[in-house]
């Protein structure tokens, strides 16, 4: 249990300092978000850029929407109606007579029912839509927003399918206190979240697309793809449209795993309440499977916000949900469980060390950062005047792939001793070294 407890994220964030939680002195403050340092945000920017890389390859634009939206918005996506207990809900009430409220003032609800009980209030008394403004929900997740800002002016205007956009959205859901754990179930969290707008016919292609590009990333970040299960959610009690149309939906996302040959699991009534999905799952250091990326086929969204007025029976519009991460975070945590830190180089918060030995020059050892800055390489340079013991515990414990060691005799002979990660030393000629590092360092996909 103590090897398992020393491998844990957050044992490993706070010794390679990535990041650090709170800690609060009250316990009505837990379940605070952990704070990324330096070298942990290094990480996690690395993360987005090998995201938007392979998003990129598959067509995707990226857009940015903001954290709050109307509750008129979830109400015509079905989220209050199937996931109101999961939304944090904002409210900014009508002031009484004679009294006076600061303009944008807000409320805080912690009950997101009494914002549903409003809303049906409204419905029951025939309001219009300007009165749904009044409250407000922090967004669980960027699918409403990208149909309404995104989508429907695209349709209007006659873009082809399939449209694809894709978002880092920060997103809020309520959990109980009690389930909350570190990285891997938060609050709120950084989501990749991503939408394709395409015809039934279209989407067997995507759901293929899909499948191969999370292979390349898990791979890419140190999983055995032997180690990562595939679940297939079938349709829950709280649900939308008829048995025939999910029968279709499951059906496209079962052909798509077994034409890759990805054995799966059943999770029946597991799905989301507009269709049927593919979760993918990460263990971790204990062996408990979390969700990651997910794929989801939702065939009503399209409807509920107008983007086909009179559907095709025969090849009807559909949304497909996907995310190769899910929460940004939660990945994150589960690489760092799985490698026990040792990050692929390309990830890694900081690729390559050079550290003085003995009596060397400052200015020789800094001239080699800057030339390992100028190949694009992430450096740290460590001149202090201590033993080299202390300077390599440091980057053992920060898990550096690689350390330069530059000595007397390495200036003399402009060699550079490379040291590394499995332990081993070999003398190079700097332009070998570095020649060598830039390999390393690049994305592996």
């Amino acid at each position: 249990m103590r090897k398992q407890n020393c491998r844990s994220h957050k044992a490993l964030g706070a010794v390679m300092e990535l990041f650090c939680f709170p800690k609060p002195k009250l316990s009505s403050m837990c379940g605070l978000s952990p704070a990324l340092l330096p070298r942990g945000q290094s990480v996690m920017l690395q993360l987005q850029e090998g995201l938007r890389k392979l998003q990129r390859e598959q067509g995707f634009e990226e857009v940015r929407t903001g954290s709050l939206a109307q509750a008129y918005l979830w109400h015509r996506s079905g989220h209050l109606k199937h996931f109101s207990s999961n939304m944090y809900a904002i409210t900014n009430p009508k002031p009484a007579q004679g009294a006076e409220r600061v303009s944008g003032e807000v409320d805080l609800v912690d009950s997101p029912a009494q914002t549903e009980n409003q809303l049906e209030r409204n419905r029951e008394d025939n309001l219009s839509c300007e009165d749904f403004a009044t409250s407000y929900l922090l967004k669980p997740m960027s699918c409403p927003l990208h149909l309404s800002l995104f989508f429907d002016n695209s349709v209007r205007v006659g873009s082809a399918l399939p449209m694809r956009i894709s978002e880092f959205g920060h997103v809020y859901r309520r959990e109980v206190p009690s389930a909350l754990y570190g990285l891997l179930r938060m609050r709120e969290f950084t989501q990749d979240d991503g939408h394709i707008l395409c015809r039934m016919s279209q989407a067997a292609a995507e759901v293929d697309t899909f499948l191969t590009a999370c292979q390349r990333l898990y791979k890419g970040t140190g999983f055995r793809w032997r180690d990562v299960a595939f679940r297939l959610s079938t349709r829950p009690e709280s649900s939308q449209g008829s048995d025939q149309e999910w029968a279709h939906a499951e059906g496209l996302l079962r052909s798509g795993l077994e034409r890759l040959k990805l054995s799966f699991t059943m999770a029946s009534g597991e799905g989301a309440f507009y269709g049927p999905k593919i979760d993918i799952l990460l263990p971790d250091v204990d062996g408990r499977l979390w969700q990651t990326g997910t794929l989801q086929v939702d065939m009503f969204s399209p409807r509920a916000f107008g983007l086909e007025p009179a559907p095709r029976s025969d090849d009807p519009l559909c949304l497909l949900h996907r995310a190769m991460c899910g929460s940004l975070e939660r990945f994150l945590g589960l690489v760092l469980e799985y490698t026990n830190g040792h990050l692929s180089p390309w990830l890694a918060a900081t690729q390559v060390a050079v550290l003085s030995v003995g009596r060397v020059q400052t200015e020789e050892v800094e001239a080699l950062g800057r030339r390992l800055r100028k190949a694009g390489i992430r450096v740290s340079i460590d001149t202090r005047p201590v033993h080299i013991s202390r300077k390599l515990k440091l980057q053992l414990k920060y898990r550096t792939p690689e350390v330069w060691l530059l000595g007397a005799t390495d200036q003399e002979k402009s060699t550079v001793t490379v040291r590394r990660s499995n332990g081993q030393h070999v003398a190079l000629p700097v332009a070998r070294a570095l020649a060598g590092a830039k390999r390393r360092a690049k994305m592996p996909f």
